[in-house]
């Protein structure tokens, strides 16, 4: 597929916080948040790459950091408009099942 048409058909993920679901897994251990994300294509392959966004790990021990997912063990994927979205829905679902 040409370079500009690849482009043209993947999603476009500016001030959004995307939280993706790993090939074969849909834990919420097993899942990646991301603030500024884009892509980026690196040795041949395709990743989407941003920053964790906040509250997605214990502490925050990773804010700051750079993070990128091969496209291609994405499972499945959320998209929120914000980070105070992705954390309110956050709180909403660990309300709800009881998780910390």
């Amino acid at each position: 597929m040409p370079r500009d048409s690849l482009k043209d058909s993947l999603p476009d993920f500016e001030a959004k916080v995307v939280l993706v679901y790993h090939v074969g897994s849909r834990e919420p251990h097993t899942s990646s948040a991301l603030v500024n994300a884009h892509f980026e294509l690196q040795a041949g392959r395709l990743f989407l790459c941003g920053e964790p966004a906040p509250g997605d790990t214990p502490n925050d021990w990773v804010l700051g950091c750079r993070l990128c997912l091969a496209w291609d063990t994405v499972e499945a994927y959320l998209v929120f408009e914000s980070v105070e979205e992705y954390q309110a829905r956050c709180e909403r679902g660990r309300s709800t099942t009881g998780v910390h």
